[in-house]
C-alpha cells in the first residue's frame, strides 16, 4: 500500500490544481479565440497552412482538437484540454525529479511550488505553456536514458526525448528550440562524463 501511497501524495498537488477550474465559473481569457479556432479547423479536417494559416506551430492544436473530437467543440472543452496538460506536466516534472534523485520531501514541497505557481493560474490552453509541457516530457526520457537502469531498448526513451522535443518546437519555435538545446547540453556532457560518443 505504501508503494502507491507516496507517489498518489506527491502527484495529489497537480491532480487537484489541474482539476479545480473544471468547478468554477471560467473568465474568458484573450487571445482564446485562437486555441479555438485552430483547434475547430483540425477537428473539422481542415489542414494547417493548406486550408488554414494561423500566427502559431500546427502541434499547439492537435490536443485540443482531440479533446474536441472526444467532448465536441465547445469553449469549456479547451479548459478540460488544459487540465490534462497540466497533469502531463505534473508528471513529467515529477519524472524529471526521480531521475536526478530528489528525496520525497523534495519531490512533495516541489509539486506542491509546481502547483501552486506554475498549474493553478493558467485555466485555458496558451502555446507559450503547452511549449514548455512537452519540453519537460522530453526532458523526463531524455533523462530516463542517460540515468535510467540498463535495459535492452533503452534507445526507445531518447526516441521518445526527441519526439517531444520536435513535437514542442512545432508548437513555437522559439521555447522549442531552447528545449532542444538544454537536451542537447544534457547529452553531450553525458557523452564527455562516459567518454563515449555513443549517447
Amino acid at each position: 500500500m505504501k508503494k502507491y501511497l507516496l507517489p498518489a501524495v506527491e502527484i495529489a498537488p497537480v491532480v487537484i490544481a489541474a482539476a479545480l477550474p473544471l468547478f468554477v465559473s471560467l473568465s474568458y481569457q484573450i487571445n482564446l479565440y485562437l486555441t479555438w479556432e485552430g483547434a475547430f479547423r483540425l477537428y473539422e479536417g481542415q489542414i494547417p497552412y493548406r486550408d488554414f494559416g494561423m500566427p502559431m506551430g500546427y502541434c499547439y492544436w492537435i490536443l485540443p482538437a482531440i479533446f474536441f473530437k472526444l467532448f465536441g467543440p465547445y469553449l469549456f472543452t479547451l479548459a478540460k484540454a488544459q487540465a490534462f496538460i497540466h497533469l502531463v506536466s505534473g508528471l513529467s516534472f515529477r519524472w524529471i525529479l526521480l531521475r536526478v534523485g530528489a528525496s520525497f520531501k523534495v519531490r512533495l514541497l516541489s509539486m506542491l511550488i509546481f502547483s501552486l505557481t506554475y498549474v493553478l493560474g493558467l485555466i485555458w490552453p496558451q502555446y507559450n505553456h503547452s511549449v514548455i509541457v512537452f519540453q519537460f516530457t522530453a526532458l523526463g526520457f531524455i533523462l530516463q536514458y542517460l540515468l535510467g537502469q540498463e535495459v535492452k531498448y533503452k534507445w526507445l526513451y531518447l526516441g521518445g526525448g526527441c519526439f517531444f522535443l520536435v513535437y514542442s518546437f512545432l508548437i513555437k519555435q522559439d521555447g522549442g528550440g531552447l528545449g532542444i538545446l538544454v537536451a542537447t547540453a544534457l547529452i553531450c556532457y553525458s557523452c564527455i562524463e562516459l567518454r563515449s560518443p555513443k549517447p
